[in-house]
């Protein structure tokens, strides 16, 4: 017998006895993962980087944009993006 995760596992020839689903690691998350190109995509990219499960407010994702900014360099496709969501956010206007 072996202690994992609180439970007494068995050992079996070959035979899986415990099975789990982890959490993704820091490797696949934001913002060390590629930012996506479609603004969705990328609006959900950028809560994931906030820790955050309900949608960002407009402080939450200017913050989530200077993470973004801080990883990534972005490419046109990313770019053109994040100003298409940006353009959608409440409160925030074009500079003149």
């Amino acid at each position: 017998m072996c202690r994992g995760g609180g439970q007494d596992v068995a050992h079996s020839r070959g035979h899986v006895l415990l099975d789990r689903t982890y959490p993704p690691s820091w490797s696949d998350a934001p913002p060390q993962s590629p930012p996506p190109h479609d603004p969705a995509r990328l609006r959900a990219y950028l809560t994931e980087a906030q820790f955050t499960d309900g949608p960002l407010t407009t402080p939450e994702l200017l913050d989530a944009t200077a993470t973004l900014l801080d990883h990534w360099t972005l490419g046109a496709r990313e770019s053109a993006a994040l100003a298409r969501l940006l353009a959608t956010a409440e409160g925030l206007r074009p500079a003149r």
